[in-house]
């Protein structure tokens, strides 16, 4: 069982969704970095026609792309993540699964908070668009200065926010990166508050940006969703009803609940012993909010704020557009985990237990294969990533923070 500090939890999650880290310049003219124990890249032709899900994990110091037990590509960058591969500047699907993105150079809200801060001036001048294509392996990069975020935005479409020269976070760029062509630079109006802008998942109408409305935003919540198109259309979505940031927030094209298309949870008592999170889903035509029931997965005897708590590490829709989610709870006065980091799936409006873990994320693969990450403490090196076929369990590679599979 992992003995863990509420306090430390509160530090880290939140670093996991408000931080990043100083990124290495990524130099395309050279060839991509092999970072990672427990898998070598292959040197055989690519298929041009891939018959297996792929999919990437993250280490503290790169990203490794992997389709039929082959390294498809590696990237050495930093990366710092929580529990989930949805923090800042973290590798990211096209919404059609062809390539893999991020941005180089990764700056916190703090950062941009600073009076000295200066865009024009800063590394983010020279900041860049990291593209790995999914089926070559081929990596290079766009350049996308003066950009903190980007998202998926429909097929292989990126839309990134960036600063303009005079300070003001009111210019979007929107990629093809199917295309070798120039972005389209679009201007927009500057959200109410910049610095707390996160651009966080991906629908085929464009991505999805949490905006913190400022009201308390001692833990980056309440936020104000949008979509925003590869035309650079902003439509208001409405409020996350969070105290917390809404993270991981997750998108799917086809939902197996209906309308609703979106799922983050939603936090009361933010980091305290008795904190408490709810996963909700969201309709991303309408706002409209459908809450779910995770009696299943609270403490015994459990009551909301008082003696017990209930955290959701992670969150992804598999290709059925079924919802599932790492959920982990403990109770108050003694503080004890009452039920390990697990995998849970939404049956129809009910929390079910998946799989009793302790395990930190997992992803479905084809032919009945899936992906589990082994829980580790926060902070740590990462934990044990395992392909699990039947009865058989084999190690892919180990000090992973994060995983990830197109759609998930």
């Amino acid at each position: 069982m992992r003995k863990r500090s509420w306090l430390a939890i509160g530090t880290a999650v939140l670093a996991a969704v408000t931080l990043g880290v100083y990124m290495a310049w990524p130099d395309s003219s050279k060839p991509a970095k092999a970072i990672s124990p427990g898998a070598q890249p292959d040197t055989s032709p690519v298929s041009s026609s891939p018959v297996s899900t792929p999919y990437f994990y993250v280490t503290a110091t790169g990203v490794t792309i992997m389709r039929d037990g082959k390294v498809v590509a590696q990237q050495a960058e930093a990366f710092s993540s929580g529990l989930s591969a949805s923090g800042p500047n973290m590798p990211t699907w096209t919404l059609d699964g062809k390539y893999v993105f991020f941005l180089a150079k990764a700056f916190t809200a703090g950062d941009l908070n600073d009076d000295t801060f200066d865009p024009s001036g800063s590394e983010l001048s020279s900041q860049t668009l990291v593209i790995i294509d999914v089926e070559t392996g081929t990596i290079h990069d766009r350049p996308c200065p003066g950009c903190i975020g980007a998202g998926p935005a429909g097929g292989s479409r990126v839309v990134a926010y960036k600063f303009s020269d005079n300070r003001v976070l009111n210019q979007i760029l929107s990629f093809d990166l199917s295309s070798g062509d120039p972005p389209n630079l679009f201007q927009v109006k500057q959200p109410k508050y910049p610095n707390w802008v996160r651009l966080v998942a991906g629908l085929p109408s464009g991505a999805v940006v949490a905006e913190s409305n400022g009201q308390g935003a001692a833990y980056g919540g309440p936020e104000s969703l949008h979509i925003l198109g590869p035309d650079a259309s902003i439509r208001d979505l409405g409020s996350t009803g969070s105290d917390a940031t809404a993270s991981p927030l997750v998108a799917t094209s086809h939902s197996a609940y209906g309308p609703e298309d979106l799922a983050f949870p939603a936090n009361a008592h933010a980091w305290a012993c008795g904190n408490n999170q709810s996963i909700v889903l969201m309709d991303s035509q309408t706002g409209g909010i459908a809450h779910t029931d995770m009696s299943a997965a609270q403490p015994k005897g459990y009551k909301v704020g008082e003696n017990g708590g209930v955290a959701v590490h992670d969150l992804w829709w598999d290709s059925k557009g079924t919802l599932y989610a790492t959920i982990e709870s403990w109770t108050c006065s003694p503080q004890v985990e009452q039920t390990p980091s697990s995998l849970w799936r939404l049956d129809g409006t009910k929390w079910v237990l998946q799989d009793a873990g302790p395990l930190a994320m997992a992803r479905q693969l084809d032919n009945g294969k899936m992906l589990v990450l082994s829980s580790f403490a926060y902070g740590g090196p990462g934990g044990t990533l395992y392909l699990e076929s039947g009865r058989s369990k084999t190690v892919v590679a180990n000090n992973i923070l994060a995983i990830s599979t197109p759609g998930s």
